[in-house]
């Protein structure tokens, strides 16, 4: 089997910081820390959907993380907008931001 030289290295990230947004059902951008590329999201309070790239989040939106789960944006080379809203009132994301 070839050998490459990501096979060789270790997978690693930087953590380049983190904001809270208490969205509610209300559509909130997330400001992304700069040259990040992939993301936690924690569910606080409620579900949390997210949308990247779009003008805004519903709960029609493909990404989402169940209330007091976790979920991933994988790491992708175009994380230009973030927006997050719970599925109730109380909702609030956590967001990590990494780069890999």
């Amino acid at each position: 089997m070839p050998s490459y030289y990501r096979d060789t290295i270790p997978f690693r990230m930087s953590y380049l910081g983190g904001s809270t947004a208490a969205c509610g059902t209300t559509s909130t951008q997330v400001t992304i820390a700069a040259g990040a590329h992939f993301a936690l999201i924690h569910a606080e309070g409620g579900a949390i959907y997210w949308g990247i790239n779009i003008g805004s989040a519903t709960t029609l939106s493909p990404g989402y993380a169940a209330e007091d789960l976790t979920g991933i944006i994988p790491s992708i080379d175009n994380l230009g907008t973030l927006y997050v809203i719970g599925a109730g009132t109380a909702a609030i994301a956590h967001v990590e931001f990494y780069q890999s």
